[in-house]
């Protein structure tokens, strides 16, 4: 178990170059850093720390001045978080460890089918990614109608995934700056949600805020109720432009192709939101 692990990119250093111009500092062709740092005790945290190491004089002359240029943060947790569960079970009512995954797993056991394991699957319950359940608002099949065509193998894989009552949520901040003060700098703060209230219904949710204009940037929620052999979705995106699209489809499980699919853009842009 590692408590704390940071690691840090390569620094090269060219003697060749520094005789040749007569400068220590001018030697090294690295001029950014970057460190990342994780623990295994927080598996859902990042940090990634990245400094622009030196700054030039009017006169072209090199200085070590470091400079944090990009900060990356995101953590993430889940009702399956070691964290929570042990704060659950200091409070007293964590007795019975993940009781519905459980149960589940009990009835695929006795009907011979395989159990879905949250963490295995790389996108498993993560809202911040570009796919809101394996099929995204902003996939090229919901932008523009007609094109692209779902996955029937991921869709299934979807509405396997979790049971009711699990929920997953992801917090990300991004900072990026540069010398030159004619650029100013920029901040960006991403939050998602996904949940499963019932065993039929599932909700995801994200949006993005700019902490520099104050401003949000983007929305996108997907509703989703599992029809037995259906599949009912309600999609909706907002842009940072201000364009906004929302799709309805209707589609049979075994048959992607057997759908009712309505999307609707708006054409007016001089209001954001």
């Amino acid at each position: 178990m590692n408590l704390l692990a940071i690691r840090t990119s390569v620094v090269t250093y060219d003697f060749v170059r520094a005789g040749d111009e007569d400068d220590f500092l001018e030697g090294f062709t690295t001029t950014r850093l970057q460190n990342q740092i994780s623990s295994d005790f927080l598996r859902g945290m990042t940090v990634s720390v990245e400094h622009d190491l030196f700054d030039r004089s009017e006169e072209g002359k090199r200085s070590f001045s470091p400079l944090l240029s990009q900060l990356n943060f995101s953590f993430a947790m889940s009702n399956t978080s070691g964290v929570l569960m042990a704060l659950g079970r200091l409070l007293g009512g964590g007795d019975e460890e993940e009781p519905s995954r459980a149960r589940a797993a009990e009835r695929a056991t006795a009907s011979g089918d395989t159990v879905p394991v949250l963490g295995e699957d790389p996108d498993d319950l993560d809202p911040l990614l570009g796919s809101l359940g394996d099929i995204g608002v902003t996939d090229e099949s919901v932008v523009v109608p007609g094109s692209g065509s779902p996955d029937p193998a991921a869709q299934r894989r979807a509405r396997r995934r979790g049971a009711a009552g699990t929920w997953s949520a992801n917090f990300s901040y991004s900072l990026r700056r540069n010398r030159n003060e004619n650029l100013p700098a920029s901040q960006l703060l991403q939050v998602g949600l996904r949940l499963r209230p019932t065993e039929k219904w599932s909700l995801t949710w994200g949006t993005s805020y700019d902490l520099d204009v104050r401003s949000f940037t983007d929305h996108r929620i997907r509703l989703t109720r599992d029809l037995h052999r259906w599949n009912a979705n309600f999609d909706f995106l907002q842009t940072a432009t201000g364009n906004w699209s929302f799709r309805f489809q209707v589609s049979l499980t075994d048959n992607r192709d057997l759908k009712f699919d309505y999307n609707q853009r708006n054409t007016d842009i001089r209001n954001r939101f």
